[in-house]
């Protein structure tokens, strides 16, 4: 009894001791000496190569008093190493020139966004050697690029989420690049030129941690075919978008079928949506944002549609229907009237009076009834990938 409790005791006395010790080095742990100085240099390089002409990097500088480069505007450093690990040349105020191949020193990098400037067609800095192997948010969409980018791509391997929108980057049309990217869950491409939408569609069973991928205006026109592969079941894809691009839609099974019922987001606008597919569209119980604007459907929408207990928005305008508005509704009677927060109609011309929506209790904003139905809340989100 005696020797239990002289070792409970000791015990005791180890674990104070350690905790003692913890508590005494804690601050070491989170002590940050300034920012590196080579790395330093290298975004000093980087801000030569740009032009600001608002002085939003007015904070980067030689000057004793700018001299921690990690208190600079857009800049954040480890608080262990003190290395780069984020950059954000974002604001509202864009920047302009060119991106220095300085950039590829900063080798802890983990987030970059460039976006939002204006790179005068200039080509990324070009990379084979794992410059950014750590990296996992890069985000360069709207910066007129142009060039190549898939060396760089390619050795990504922790990368988490990509946006490339609008930009003019030549070898992105080539899958391959695609296939290192491991880790991937949100990508965005939309307005690159694009070919062969059917391999882009198949690349999801490629990217298997792929959550949402938007491909908005990124094709002139296709026909989905219906031998393209069906997704894994096993995929994590809960939203995708299609957006503009004049593709011919005969169906969206079998390619959605093993994912339809975790698909949360799915835009079609200004493509061509033949008949069956509205059908097969009103089992995606799951969904909570649809967009088949534009798509020329016609007719009454499928009684399934009732059955989405999520759906917040429904977007049908600049369609043809015209059909009875009241039949329109009904249809829409179920799980979806207590969700639908916004649905647009404009650009159709339904017939017969305006129904008792009162049902439909989370809709939001009111609707009249002229040549077609005017929606007042028409500012329509779109999916975001941002992490």
């Amino acid at each position: 009894m005696v020797i239990a409790r002289k070792r409970s005791l000791q015990h005791v006395y180890v674990l104070a001791t350690v905790l003692l010790f913890l508590v005494h080095i804690k601050p070491s742990l989170h002590f940050n000496h300034g920012c590196i100085e080579r790395e330093k240099q290298a975004l000093l390089r980087m801000k030569d190569d740009l032009i600001d002409d608002y002085d939003v990097l007015s904070s980067w500088g030689r000057e004793e008093d700018k001299r921690d480069c990690c208190k600079w505007r857009g800049i954040a450093c480890s608080n262990i190493t003190g290395h780069v690990i984020e950059i954000d040349l974002t604001y509202e105020k864009p920047l302009r020139g060119k991106i220095s191949h300085s950039l590829l020193e900063l080798r802890h990098l983990t987030y970059l966004n460039l976006s939002g400037n204006d790179y005068a067609g200039t080509q990324f800095p070009a990379d084979n050697n794992g410059s950014f192997s750590k990296l996992r948010y890069l985000y360069l969409n709207s910066a007129n690029f142009s060039g190549t980018i898939s060396s760089l791509l390619a050795n990504l391997s922790s990368l988490q989420s990509l946006d490339l929108s609008h930009n003019n980057f030549h070898d992105l049309p080539n899958t391959d690049w695609l296939f290192g990217l491991s880790s991937l869950s949100h990508l965005r491409l939309d307005g690159n030129h694009l070919v062969r939408s059917s391999d882009w569609l198949s690349i999801v069973n490629k990217l298997p941690h792929l959550e949402t991928l938007s491909l908005f205006s990124c094709f002139s026109g296709d026909v989905i075919p219906l031998t393209i592969s069906p997704i894994n079941s096993s995929s994590s894809l809960t939203a995708l978008d299609l957006s503009d691009n004049n593709l011919v839609i005969p169906s969206v099974y079998p390619w959605l079928s093993n994912i339809s019922r975790y698909i949360e987001e799915l835009a079609l606008s200004s493509n061509l949506l033949q008949s069956s597919t509205l059908a097969e569209i009103g089992n995606m119980i799951s969904l909570q944002w649809l967009d088949l604007s534009n798509t020329r459907i016609a007719g009454p929408i499928p009684k399934s549609f009732g059955n989405m207990s999520d759906l917040h928005l429904l977007d049908l305008s600049d369609n043809h229907l015209s059909v009875p508005f009241p039949d329109l509704i009904q249809n829409l009677s179920g799980c979806t009237e207590k969700s639908l927060e916004v649905f647009i109609l404009i650009g159709n011309q339904l017939t017969g009076s305006l129904p008792d929506l009162t049902r439909f209790s989370s809709l939001k904003g009111t609707i009249s009834h002229k040549q077609s139905l005017e929606w007042d809340h028409r500012e329509k989100h779109r999916m975001s990938i941002q992490a």
